[in-house]
């Protein structure tokens, strides 16, 4: 039971990414009306500008390094996060959100 449910949270989180690339937060939480125990905001938020970047670094053909020189993340973590297995800690989501800004892809927080 717990490993279904594990791999449920998997597919969730996964979903949760991909719609993040073409929903707005707001709309993506409302969607879901995950409850607290399950997903934090701050993992939503998380899985959500991970969507975001990697959008832009398939219009731009960034590479991972170069993703990680930008974001100031290791490549390692920085491959956690786009698969879901890590969250942004604040420092990193904050970096996120200033690389999104600087290239014209984030929505207003």
């Amino acid at each position: 039971m717990i490993e279904d449910r594990d791999f449920l949270m998997r597919q969730i989180k996964q979903m949760i990414q991909n719609l993040g690339k073409i929903l707005d937060r707001n709309t993506l939480r409302e969607l879901l009306a995950l409850s607290e125990d399950d997903m934090s905001n701050e993992e939503l938020d998380s899985l959500y500008l991970m969507g975001q970047v990697d959008i832009i670094a398939a219009e731009k053909q960034l590479t991972p390094q170069h993703l990680s020189v930008d974001l100031g993340i290791d490549i390692d973590r920085l491959e956690d996060l786009f698969k879901g297995q890590a969250f942004l800690t604040e420092p990193e989501a904050t970096n996120v959100q200033s690389f999104l800004e600087t290239h014209d892809n984030s929505e207003p927080t």
